[in-house]
């Protein structure tokens, strides 16, 4: 297993810390977490709020759309 996968697994576990689906992801861009994220639909009380898209919202706050270009996904 990768380490980036454990760091997906870890985004996972913090989501179940939460009482939420225990869903995580990282982004990786030329081998450096871009992004991170981990279902917060219960929490926040909204249903756009899955792992995926709370990463990637955070990728676009802090390095804005180009960063996503040739990225990868690790999803657990």
């Amino acid at each position: 297993m990768t380490s980036f996968m454990r760091e997906a697994l870890a985004e996972g576990e913090r989501a179940l810390d939460r009482g939420e689906v225990p869903v995580g992801c990282v982004f990786v861009k030329d081998n450096c977490v871009v992004g991170r994220g981990s279902n917060r639909t219960n929490e926040l009380m909204n249903a756009t709020k899955h792992a995926e898209l709370v990463a990637i919202e955070a990728i676009l706050e802090e390095h804005g759309p180009q960063v996503l270009k040739d990225c990868d996904l690790y999803y657990y």
